[in-house]
């Protein structure tokens, strides 16, 4: 039998085949089942416990296009038309995908408050992961009695953009289960029997007759067996979202000046509202209009290794002297000689420090180190004795508090948080001895990144608590398999990048305020947050970027692609964190989680923390100086000189570079936008085609593919 192939059968019933499984509606079933099969799956909201359209269907039409066959039901009910399409890609056998939409004739009931698709019998479901609240709508599980098969299951909420408009609802607040009863759920997910998106209760009386509305874009991936392994499970989880995601529309990207938004930055980072005063020096407050007086290292460091990068590309100005000379002036501030280590905030009762605060504050010092900043070198030499001490004693399974020398017993936030503990943690103090043992030699340092890396195993999708560590966590799986050349920690670095893409906002938020701005591809910092935040989405495009460079052609393509694609997206998407670039109605100027914060300051170039979806004002925790470090890396990182006198500035990053010879990241089936500044006559393609080149400005444009090898001339 064909691996794809519809077979049209009586009246309006059909059979989809596609990889050994089939989508068929017959004698008024709706079915997902393995070809060779029975049970499986059932249709549910489309059934008689639905929208009950089996009954009403009276046109069929069968069209056969270059993606593959396409089947489109028409179901008149007398109050709504239903428009129903099908279809299944060559290019991915067992992928499936459909589109539901209704188009009312006169005010009709809500959608079904079930999901959409149901086991036809008792399954036997391993479910590994569902959707975190406003990230992408997926859930992905293992059946074993009826199917025997993993199920990637995804819904595009950019097409149910007009659904959520017009009932105010969002991707947020669903039936799904909370592992605790104040964190928040999505609404894609499994739910007993039932699995997939559940749409939020709402009336829709509103919605305009005669006007079609979307009420699923759904795809389904099928692949027979369990995983192998939990590297085998998170590598089929990274496959199929990456042949989804080539399916799912894009906003168009540009390359943004983030030159220009870096020196605005700068200028506004010097503001006095930013500073607080402590034993005579001035140091950065944590946000805006912040009124507490407790310094924090955490924001002297973001904006501090993000300057030097600045620095160390574009040259430094009187603005970046100041704020060199200032922040370099409070690093002995935070340590603490009696306990040996750094404290980010060292008037508090007890040294107690979230775990990841302690390790991402000795990297950025390492950061430092690195750049000549014999301060930081002192300070980081002199605090890893307390860091490694504190991994033994908690068996690299960082708690969420920690107190580093272990007199009281970790706290745990009230309310509590899911998971318990800061498991990611462990790949950043991976990182963090891999930086060590690079720069001195010393064996014991890679033997505990090894040992680190290995205490993620066995996580699954509970790894990830802090998503930029978790993506740090990635990097330093990259890292060991550069220096020792054993696959498995490439095979290892699978999990905490399937955790990661969990937590990304895969679709472009379009009602509400968010109509002014962009979402997509946004992070989530934590797995309930249900916000985009700058400092976590920076930082981990750094460890996109150095993921990328390291792992090269080694990774899956899936990776390849994911991570560059997260990368340009980055550097559009990261625009809406700043608030003179949106309409003013979108930012709040009073914020209300912070009661110590007065109000925003909406005309700096400072980021605000919280990018929100379009029912809420973004910064309603205030704009944040520890992530303020943002433009100044994108303006230092994103552009590369490749030889005196030329300058290229990609969406992509650059995977290599020898002379005129470059490399972008990602993969061919992906095309980015360049920028090129200097002598440069020409570009030539690997096979040596010159490439069309425009000029805008005082740079030259061309269109540049993934992993394609490029000469300038």
């Amino acid at each position: 039998m064909r691996e794809i192939a519809v077979i049209p059968l009586e009246n309006c019933d059909f059979r989809l085949v596609s990889g050994g499984y089939t989508l068929s509606l017959e004698g008024g079933h709706l079915r997902i089942r393995r070809t060779d099969g029975a049970d499986g799956l059932a249709f549910a909201t489309l059934g008689e416990w639905g929208w009950n359209l089996f009954p009403f269907i009276r046109q069929r039409r069968i069209e056969r296009q270059e993606d593959g066959p396409r089947v489109t039901l028409i179901a008149e009910r007398g109050d709504a038309t239903f428009t129903l399409t099908f279809g299944a890609d060559p290019s991915r056998p067992g992928l499936f995908r459909w589109r539901f939409a209704v188009t009312p004739q006169r005010p009709i009931r809500g959608a079904p408050e079930c999901p959409e698709l149901t086991f036809t019998a008792v399954p036997r479901a391993t479910l590994y992961t569902q959707q975190a609240p406003m990230a992408a709508g997926l859930a992905y599980l293992y059946e074993e009695a009826l199917l025997d098969s993993t199920l990637f299951y995804f819904q595009d909420f950019t097409a149910l953009n007009d659904y959520f408009s017009r009932t105010q609802t969002r991707p947020m607040g669903g039936i799904f289960p909370s592992p605790l009863p104040h964190l928040p759920t999505g609404i894609v997910g499994l739910l007993g029997r039932d699995l997939g998106l559940a749409l939020p209760d709402a009336a829709m009386a509103a919605f305009p007759t005669g006007a079609e509305i979307v009420f699923s874009q759904g795809y389904l991936a099928l692949t027979p067996g369990r995983p192998a392994d939990e590297p085998a499970m998170a590598r089929r989880f990274l496959e199929d979202l990456a042949a989804i995601y080539r399916r799912i529309p894009h906003p168009p990207t540009e390359l943004v000046g983030w030159k220009d938004l870096a020196r605005r930055t700068l200028a506004d980072l010097l503001d006095p509202r930013n500073w607080v005063e402590v034993k005579g020096k001035p140091f950065l407050r944590a946000y805006v209009n912040d009124e507490r007086t407790t310094p924090e290292l955490i924001a002297q460091l973001d904006v501090l290794t993000s300057l030097r990068a600045y620095c160390a590309r574009h040259g430094h100005s009187p603005e970046t002297r100041e704020l060199d000379q200032r922040l370099s002036a409070t690093l002995d501030y935070f340590y603490n000689s009696q306990i040996g280590t750094i404290i980010n905030q060292p008037v508090t009762d007890y040294p107690v420090a979230d775990s990841w605060y302690f390790v991402t504050g000795l990297v950025d010092l390492h950061r430092l180190a690195r750049g000549g900043d014999a301060q930081a070198r002192r300070i980081l030499m002199d605090s890893v004795g307390r860091i490694i001490e504190v991994a033994h004693r908690y068996r690299y399974i960082f708690p969420i508090f920690v107190d580093p020398v272990g007199a009281i017993h970790p706290l745990q936030p009230d309310p509590p948080m899911c998971p318990p503990m800061e498991y990611d943690v462990a790949g950043g103090y991976a990182y963090l001895m891999l930086s060590l043992y690079e720069e001195t030699g010393d064996a014991l340092y890679l033997k505990e990144a090894q040992a680190a890396v290995e205490a993620m195993a066995g996580l699954g999708f509970d790894l990830a608590y802090e998503l930029h560590v978790t993506a740090m966590a990635a990097a330093a799986c990259a890292r060991l398999f550069r220096l020792t050349g054993e696959p498995e920690y490439l095979d290892r670095s699978l999990l905490p990048l399937a955790n990661f893409f969990r937590h990304c906002w895969l679709w472009e938020c379009d009602y509400g305020h968010a109509k002014t701005y962009r979402t997509f591809f946004g992070l989530l910092p934590m797995t309930y947050a249900g916000v985009i935040t700058p400092k976590e989405q920076y930082e981990a495009w750094i460890s996109a970027a150095e993921y990328l460079r390291l792992a090269g052609e080694a990774a899956p393509d899936s990776v390849r692609m994911l991570l560059a694609e997260f990368c340009r997206h980055t550097l559009n998407t990261m625009r809406s964190a700043l608030a003179p670039l949106r309409p003013p109605e979108s930012v709040a100027r009073v914020p209300r989680i912070h009661k110590s914060v007065s109000q925003n300051a909406p005309e700096l170039y400072i980021p605000l923390e919280d990018v929100r979806d379009g029912w809420e004002l973004s910064g309603e925790i205030g704009q944040e100086l520890y992530g303020s470090g943002m433009a100044l890396t994108f303006a230092a990182d994103a552009y590369t000189d490749l030889k005196a006198g030329i300058t290229l500035y990609s969406e992509y990053p650059l995977l290599r570079q020898d002379g005129k010879t470059f490399t972008l990241a990602g993969t061919p089936d992906q095309e980015v936008e360049v920028s090129l500044w200097g002598s440069v006559e020409g570009v030539a393609d690997e096979a040596g085609h010159p490439v069309p080149l425009r000029r805008e400005g005082d740079a030259l444009r061309f269109r540049a593919r993934g992993g394609q090898v490029y000469r300038i001339t």
